[in-house]
């Protein structure tokens, strides 16, 4: 019986202890998934991918006080932009 109830109080500290909601999208691992992380607060930019030739990463409309961390080589196609 013990066991038992030291095993529901393992589970139930566990439960508690997890974030009630787990934000979905706030990690960009491709140019596409960018414009996705805008509602985040908490962005991460991951790398390796190829930003399309002239396009730019877009970050304006963030949430005020977001951070942004970009991790990994993130590569420039060659455009016109600057033309």
């Amino acid at each position: 019986m013990r066991i038992s109830a030291i095993a529901a109080a393992i589970l139930a500290t566990a439960v508690t202890a997890t974030p009630i909601e787990k934000r979905s999208g706030c990690t960009a691992t491709s140019y596409s998934e960018i414009a996705g992380t805008k509602s985040c607060s908490a962005i991460v930019i991951q790398g390796p991918f190829t930003v399309p030739a002239n396009q730019v990463i877009d970050l304006t409309g963030l949430k005020t006080g977001s951070t942004i961390k970009i991790v990994g080589t993130i590569t420039f196609a060659k455009g016109n932009l600057d033309q």
